[in-house]
């Protein structure tokens, strides 16, 4: 929240560029330094196919600790939206307006520390499932982390009043980190293609593990490490449905467009560029809108500040 009440404080633009030399002397306290790798974060190409965003405000009061945004593809302009740890394990479908359209109880499972939501493919070909991500560790305790899944649910969607439903078919995977340490993260995406997911470290220099789900749910999977990258404290992503990804810090949206069919682990370890980007009071979660028209944010509830479901779409 610290972050959030910075912002708050000062203009916006001295924020950003105090925000950011505070991230970068902190981390110029590590052994690496940003010359040690292939872009400067602070210094990218700014992208131009996107617009500014555009504010549709929140209706309802549920999404407090929104940690996490994904795209429905079983309702077009419809996002599923949860909370962080400790909140009710329940995730929200919104529409593009910002209005509440279901509350979706998922039944068996916790929420130790949810911090990040996508949809893709899964075990059934023709089917999209949706992956939530037990990923937190804001102590660096925990000596293994989960990613749920379980096929988007049926809804009656209408206008009078949120659907109800509980989900009881869950699937949990259980992984862990190569070098047996703990790590927080935030970030969950899913390859489309190889149905790999890949989670990003919220650290000094955030790095990409990939971890590729075993049917057989008793096993804890060892995730690999793609790439270490220069951008502090990532906090949320997702991968298009033809591979370009996206991951966002609190201050700026970086992306890794995919034009050329290239492997996420090869796009990954690219240049990306820059995206227009809201500052928020602490905006945690970032998707796509189904065929890349569009990226949307979100942000946690900050006293006294509106939420905003926030629309970049990307010029016709």
């Amino acid at each position: 929240m610290a972050i959030g009440i910075i912002l708050k404080k000062v203009p916006l633009n001295w924020g950003i560029t105090c925000l950011s030399c505070i991230l970068f002397s902190f981390c110029a306290k590590d052994n690496k330094k940003i010359t040690d790798f292939g872009f400067d974060p602070i210094n990218l190409t700014k992208d131009t196919s996107y617009l500014t965003g555009e504010l549709s405000q929140i209706n309802s009061d549920l999404f407090v600790e929104a940690s996490g945004i994904a795209s429905s593809t079983k309702y077009p302009g419809h996002y599923y939206i949860h909370n962080d740890g400790s909140n009710p394990t329940e995730i929200y479908l919104v529409d593009s307006s910002g209005l509440l359209k279901a509350i979706i109880d998922l039944k068996g499972i916790n929420n130790r520390d949810w911090e990040d939501i996508c949809t893709g493919p899964g075990p059934i070909a023709g089917k999209t499932y949706v992956y939530l991500a037990d990923i937190g560790d804001n102590q660096a305790i925990h000596s293994d982390y989960s990613i749920y899944r379980f096929e988007e649910p049926d809804l009656k969607l209408n206008q009078s009043s949120p659907a109800n439903v509980d989900i009881d078919k869950i699937s949990q995977f259980k992984f862990n980190y190569p070098d047996n340490k703990s790590y927080n993260a935030e970030a969950l995406m899913i390859d489309p293609k190889t149905q790999k997911c890949y989670v990003v470290t919220k650290s000094k220099y955030s790095s990409v593990y990939s971890i590729s789900l075993t049917e057989n749910t008793t096993n804890v999977v060892t995730a690999k490490l793609i790439v270490t990258l220069p951008i502090t404290e990532v906090t949320g992503g997702d991968i298009s449905d033809t591979g370009s990804i996206l991951l966002k810090d609190y201050t700026r949206v970086y992306l890794w467009s995919n034009t050329d069919s290239t492997s996420v682990d090869s796009l990954i370890t690219g240049v990306p560029v820059e995206c227009k980007y809201t500052i928020e009071p602490q905006g945690e979660a970032i998707c796509w809108s189904p065929g890349q028209k569009s990226y949307l944010t979100i942000s946690e509830v900050t006293a006294g500040i509106k939420q905003y479901l926030i629309t970049y779409k990307r010029k016709s």
